[in-house]
């Protein structure tokens, strides 16, 4: 066992890791224990609007609590976090999956999770490079995961909306105001588009616009339908006619889009599955020739060319999966 004894000899650098990666962790779950959400706050931070100036110029919106706490994380490392563009795709990412949870947590997670896969597998394979390639996985992977969820419950909600127009329109044409005729159908659906037509409501209760309102449902449901339906409502509103009327034919829109994704989706699936399974191949075949073949195992994991070797197929393997997936989508 030369590896185990060499790692024993100098155990420096594993250490480090490791305390590296205990330390993030600790600080996870210190953050997640100590930051407890204040329902109030979080309900007013979800329905407050910018403030802008007569000239159009955006200022910075003050918050009704007063929060020291809250304003010197503001002042400080948290301030300078918020505006890098990391930071801000982390927040829209989570806001799409209807998570709560701190950024700055979350991002933390993320960094844990990297440095604990680069101290295993550096540990067992004693490779630095492999130990990389897993801190990647460790890093990419929690954004995979709120990425699919934010997926789930956009098609969750675009499989509603249709529905939620008809109600809207028997609402108005029964004689309710659009807000009224809004909260019924909130109470009539599923979530997650009962929660977002309860946000909507609330901002306006608050004393926001429905023109505004509408705008932030849409930043927190990226959908093409949605834009429609907040356009609609916003044209009618400035010149006039009659709504249930549009919000009729806007429903049959959304349906046709349906159904012709629905097609696209149907033609699209073969290729999609055929580039998923020439991408696996090379790997399967990696691993098969790996597990059965001593000195495949020995030239490929412990030689720098062939470590260079796999590398430069795992490259072009990726590339190759992600064109074909990319030639296979359809924006529509």
């Amino acid at each position: 066992m030369p590896e185990i004894g060499a790692l024993t000899a100098n155990p420096a650098p594993l250490g480090a890791l490791m305390t590296f990666a205990i330390v993030l962790l600790l600080s996870a779950v210190v953050l997640r224990r100590g930051e407890g959400e204040n329902p109030i706050s979080t309900r007013l931070d979800e329905h407050a609007a910018n403030v802008r100036t007569a000239d159009g110029q955006e200022i910075e919106r003050v918050n009704v609590l007063r929060d020291d706490h809250a304003l010197a994380k503001r002042e400080g490392l948290s301030g300078r976090l918020h505006g890098l563009p990391m930071w801000r795709t982390a927040e829209i990412e989570m806001r799409a999956a209807a998570m709560k949870q701190n950024v700055g947590r979350y991002l933390l997670v993320r960094l844990a999770l990297a440095g604990v896969l680069f101290a295993i597998i550096t540990v067992v394979l004693h490779k630095p490079l492999f130990g990389l390639a897993g801190a990647a996985v460790g890093w990419f992977l929690p954004r995979m995961m709120v990425k699919r969820k934010a997926t789930k419950r956009l098609v969750a909600f675009e499989a509603q909306l249709a529905e939620a127009l008809d109600l809207l329109v028997g609402a108005l044409r029964a004689g309710h105001g659009f807000l009224q005729a809004i909260e019924s159908t909130a109470r009539e659906m599923d979530d997650p588009l009962r929660t977002e037509l309860g946000r909507v409501i609330e901002q306006v209760n608050v004393g926001g616009s429905l023109t505004d309102a509408l705008t932030q449902l849409t930043q927190r449901v990226p959908s093409y339908d949605v834009q429609l339906l907040a356009s609609a409502i916003a044209v009618q509103r400035q010149s006039g006619g009659n709504l249930a009327e549009i919000l009729e034919n806007l429903a049959h829109t959304v349906r046709e889009r349906r159904r012709v994704k629905g097609e696209v989706k149907a033609l699209t699936s073969g290729p999609k599955l055929s580039g998923t399974i020439l991408g696996l191949m090379p790997v399967a075949m990696c691993v098969y020739f790996i597990a059965i073949s001593d000195q495949f195992r020995e030239v490929m994991l412990g030689t720098t060319k062939g470590q260079a070797m796999l590398a430069f197929a795992a490259v072009w393997t990726f590339i190759g999966w992600f064109m074909a997936q990319q030639v296979a989508k359809v924006e529509y």
